[in-house]
């Protein structure tokens, strides 16, 4: 039920905060679709760079404990083996058998290790992603407000609702007040040939 009214009042807040301000004399209000922006920004790829160096150094250390786990199975594939060999010794047979079921042991702690490690890589690359994102946000939005200040704008709202992962709650605005445009060209002044495509 708070979820409800929460999402109501933000509903509500995004459809009515834009028309106080717009009732105020000399105050403009204006939209853009900061995802669009954050993909177009000149710095966009280089983020992109480390996110994918980030995730081939996340991939080598895993490569070395998936390593192990082989490692340990054809090891114990080989003791299961042996203890099927009709020359072993009764007493041979039992070492045998206390050897595979170590190996089991441990091949059971390395596949929970490497559970345990990808619920961690999940997460340090979640704060990677999320570090990234704040940064380049924070630099986008610190370009942004000296132009907004001198063009007078009071408010300028993000249209786009992919940035916390959840659709816009923005219903309606009049296309005349999106100046994403105006924004990515401040933004990506004299490195037009590094922009992305949006």
């Amino acid at each position: 039920m708070k979820q409800m009214l929460c999402v109501y009042a933000v509903v509500c807040m995004s459809v009515f905060i834009p028309r106080v301000w717009a009732q105020k004399k000399g105050e403009r209000v204006a939209v853009a679709d900061m995802g669009r922006i954050l993909e177009s920004y000149w710095k966009y790829p280089l983020a992109e760079q480390r996110l994918k160096h980030k995730v081939r150094e996340l991939k080598l250390k895993f490569r070395e404990l998936d390593k192990e786990h082989i490692e340990l199975t054809l090891e114990h594939i080989k003791v299961e083996l042996a203890i099927e060999s009709p020359v072993l010794s009764q007493a041979a047979r039992q070492r045998k058998m206390q050897e595979a079921a170590e190996l089991r042991e441990r091949i059971n702690e390395k596949a929970n290790e490497i559970k345990r490690r990808s619920k961690e890589r999940k997460g340090e690359l979640n704060r990677f992603i999320m570090r990234e994102r704040t940064a380049l946000l924070k630099e986008i939005r610190e370009i942004i407000a000296p132009y907004a200040e001198k063009e007078g704008y009071s408010l300028i709202i993000d249209n786009s609702g992919n940035l916390v992962g959840r659709p816009s709650t923005l219903i309606y605005f009049k296309p005349a007040l999106d100046i994403t445009d105006k924004l990515l060209k401040i933004l990506n002044k004299g490195h037009e040939g590094k922009a992305s495509a949006p």
